[in-house]
C-alpha cells in the first residue's frame, strides 16, 4: 500500500456509510466497475490495528504517516491496492461483526473479498470463521452424505410443515464454496463433494431466480462458474459414465453357485438399464446405487439367490470406489 503516491486534493467518492467523522485515517481504493472511481474510506487506525497485526505495524512505522504531506480532509491519506469492494467488505464486518453470516448457508459472494483481505492482512478471527463454517456445512464421508441425503429426502416428504422452504438450506451454494476452497485448499477439502452436488444441478437452475415453497429446488450460482471448472464438471461427468461402465462389466460376474446363468444375465441386463436410465434423468449415481441397496427395492425376479447376495456385497464397494474417486479428480491445490 502506497502513502504518498498521488497529490492529496485527488478526487473520490466518500463511502456512504464507511467515512466517519471521528475517523484518523482515510484508505482510497479503486472501483473494480466500469467507472473505476476512487472510493474513500475514513476509519480508526486503532480499530485496524486492533484486527491486524500488518496495520498495526504499517501505523508504527517511524517513517509513517506523520511524515508524509498527503492528507484527505484534514486526515491521513493511504492509497490501498485492494478493490474498493473487497475493502467496503472487509470494513464493513469489522465495524459490525454481525455483518459476517454466521453459517455457511447464508454466505454471499462478497464473503470471498473479505476472505481474501483477511489473508492478506492476517485478520485470522474472520479466517477461521469462513473456513470452519465452510467445512462444518459440507459432509467430509459417503456416510455423512447419505445420511444427509436421508434428511432431505425426510425434508422432502413433510416439506409444508418443515418451514425449509428450499432444498438448498441443508447445504451451501455450491459455486461459492468451490471458490473459498480455491482461496484456501490447504484449509479446506470440500471442493470434491461442492462439485458433486453441482454435477446434479440442472445448469437452467439458477441459484438467483430459486423458487420457494412448493416450487423450490436444487440451485448453482451457475454464472459465476469459471469456465475451467465447466470444464471439469463436463468431464468429471464422463468420467462417471466410463465408471459405471468398468463398474457394469464387473457386476456382470455371476456368482460361482449361479443357479441359472441365462435369467441372471438377463436381470443384470434389467438393473443395468434402470441404472443408466436413472442416472440420466437426475446426474446422481451415489443415490441411484444407493436405492438399489435399501430394503424396499425390489431387484428382477429372474435374480437367483446367490447372484442376489453377491450384487448386495457389491453394491457398498461400488459406491466408495466411485466416492474416493471423484474426491481425487475434483480435489483443489491451488488458487488456479
Amino acid at each position: 500500500m502506497s502513502r504518498c503516491a498521488s497529490p492529496s486534493n485527488s478526487t473520490g467518492t466518500r463511502h456512504d456509510t464507511l467515512y466517519l467523522p471521528t475517523g484518523d485515517v482515510v484508505l482510497s481504493a479503486r472501483s473494480t466497475l466500469e467507472d473505476h472511481g476512487l472510493m474513500l474510506f475514513r476509519v480508526h487506525k486503532f480499530m485496524m490495528a486492533h484486527h491486524s497485526s500488518i496495520f498495526k505495524d504499517m501505523f508504527a512505522l517511524p517513517t509513517a504517516v506523520e511524515d508524509c504531506n498527503e492528507s484527505y480532509d484534514g486526515a491521513h491519506l493511504v492509497h490501498m491496492p485492494d478493490s474498493a469492494e473487497d475493502l467496503e467488505s472487509l470494513l464493513s464486518v469489522l465495524y459490525d461483526p454481525t455483518r459476517l453470516p454466521h453459517k455457511c448457508q447464508e454466505f454471499e459472494f462478497v464473503v470471498l473479498g473479505v476472505l481474501k483481505l483477511a489473508i492478506k492482512y492476517e485478520i485470522e478471527p474472520i479466517r477461521k470463521h469462513i473456513i470452519t463454517q465452510v467445512n462444518a456445512a459440507w459432509p467430509s464421508t459417503l456416510e455423512e452424505w447419505d445420511a444427509l441425503q436421508k434428511r432431505s429426502e425426510f425434508i422432502e416428504e413433510l416439506r409444508e410443515e418443515s418451514g425449509i422452504l428450499c432444498t438448498d438450506a441443508l447445504l451451501p451454494e455450491p459455486v461459492l464454496c468451490i471458490e473459498i476452497a480455491r482461496l484456501v485448499p490447504q484449509d479446506v477439502h470440500i471442493s470434491p463433494v461442492a462439485f458433486y452436488q453441482l454435477s446434479r444441478t440442472s445448469p437452467h437452475d439458477n441459484w438467483d431466480h430459486a423458487g420457494t415453497g412448493e416450487n423450490a429446488f436444487r440451485s448453482a450460482r451457475w454464472d459465476n462458474l469459471r469456465h475451467s471448472d465447466y470444464l471439469r464438471l463436463l468431464r468429471g461427468r464422463e468420467t462417471v459414465c466410463n465408471s459405471l461402465a468398468h463398474l457394469e462389466a464387473q457386476m456382470r460376474y455371476l456368482a460361482e453357485s449361479c443357479q441359472s446363468i441365462s435369467s441372471c444375465l438377463s436381470a443384470y441386463d434389467k438393473i443395468w438399464r434402470e441404472i443408466y436410465s436413472e442416472v440420466y434423468k437426475d446426474n446422481d449415481p451415489l443415490r441411484t446405487l444407493c436405492m438399489m441397496d435399501r430394503p424396499g427395492y425390489q431387484p428382477p425376479d429372474q435374480l437367483c439367490e446367490d447372484c442376489l447376495s453377491e450384487f448386495y456385497e457389491m453394491l457398498g464397494g461400488l459406491r466408495a470406489g466411485m466416492w474416493r474417486a471423484w474426491n481425487r479428480d475434483f480435489e483443489l491445490t491451488g488458487p488456479n
